[in-house]
């Protein structure tokens, strides 16, 4: 009730008149936003989609980037994300923190600015973060593995800069000197790949023999379940398709993960649009997966482009079942509760 009393006060009549009723709306908007409690990675993306839908071109999604590192001494970029920040505060009144998490200055800088802000960083970089703040207030050096510049690189990286190391690979961790070998642990980026992480952290050990090992496994549930899948299927396709944007991590090591598994090739794409149809062109089987946050109606769209194209025939492979479920950001559960209040209390007047 709450939603759809949102609903009706907000879309416009022009709106009204060219898409369906409020309630299919609402019933679209409320099956992503449960979609977003597992996917919080597309909670910026799936955020902009509603809003816009909702109430076209007045709220825009405005990318506060790059999230400035502390150790960062580039005033050009810092000065952009103040620009952008300003926007932010202008235009759209609020902040989503999305899924892979940012620095505590970017907290700050919010706060600052008196910035109401939605954090949709997933529970398990937080829980990264979390271990990260500890370790350093214990006095250990962190070694983090991960790669440079990603997002949740930074953000965790943020969280405690001068005890923290950044390792990519095996080469790296081989050439890496640290001030005390005795007091190590190592954490890892939550979207790696499982086989590559486990070789950087054999290097490491190897170097470092008192290294420590986090308290429990860092990397993201979801991605270990794909990568896993991935091998399952890549020994029996001639080619793997990876729905999942170029940015994601997770989806990229998959395409890595594929070919490493015996798939003939592997290709990484956004959309059905970016496929190319002579990639198929002596293929019998192709496996198809996607990126840990990706939504289902991509991935099905990608399957009926494959009938089209003569591979109709669809085996369903599961090697793990998912049932872990994320609350809502504890902001929108504030908000959800107050317009339910205030609703509610309309009605009784």
């Amino acid at each position: 009730e709450s939603w759809r009393h949102v609903a009706q006060a907000r879309v416009s009549p022009d709106f009204m008149a060219d898409t369906p009723p409020p309630e299919s709306v609402l019933a679209s908007a409320i099956q992503r936003l449960l979609d977003v409690s597992k996917k919080f990675s597309e909670i910026k993306a799936t955020a902009g989609s509603l809003l816009a839908k909702i109430q076209p071109d007045a709220v825009p999604v405005i990318d506060i980037s790059p999230f400035v590192s502390p150790k960062s001494h580039d005033d050009a970029a810092r000065a952009s994300c103040a620009k952008q920040w300003d926007r932010a505060m202008t235009e759209v009144g609020f902040a989503v923190i999305e899924g892979h998490g940012v620095a505590p200055e970017v907290h700050a800088q919010a706060a600052d600015r008196q910035l109401k802000t939605i954090d949709a960083t997933c529970p398990l970089v937080t829980k990264v973060h979390l271990e990260a703040k500890r370790f350093a207030a214990e006095g250990y050096d962190i070694i983090l593995i991960g790669h440079d510049g990603h997002e949740e690189v930074v953000g965790t990286m943020g969280e405690a800069p001068e005890a923290i190391t950044l390792v990519e690979d095996p080469a790296s961790a081989e050439n890496l000197e640290v001030d005390n070998p005795d007091k190590l642990v190592w954490l890892s980026q939550t979207t790696l790949s499982v086989d590559e992480t486990m070789q950087t952290v054999n290097t490491l050990q190897g170097k470092f023999p008192n290294l420590m090992s986090p308290p429990s496994d860092d990397i993201c549930y979801a991605t270990q379940n794909r990568q896993v899948a991935v091998k399952e299927i890549a020994q029996d396709s001639d080619v793997v398709i990876i729905v999942g944007s170029g940015n994601s991590s997770n989806s990229v090591r998959l395409v890595e993960v594929a070919l490493d598994a015996g798939a003939g090739s592997s290709y990484r794409v956004d959309s059905a649009q970016e496929i190319d149809p002579t990639w198929f062109d002596d293929a019998t089987t192709v496996g198809v997966t996607s990126g840990a946050s990706v939504p289902d109606v991509l991935v099905e769209e990608v399957l009926e482009l494959l009938k089209n194209l003569g591979f109709g025939t669809v085996e369903e492979v599961t090697t793990a079942e998912e049932t872990l479920m994320f609350a809502l950001p504890p902001e929108l559960r504030r908000d959800i509760k107050a317009a339910s209040s205030g609703v509610s209390a309309n009605a009784s007047s």
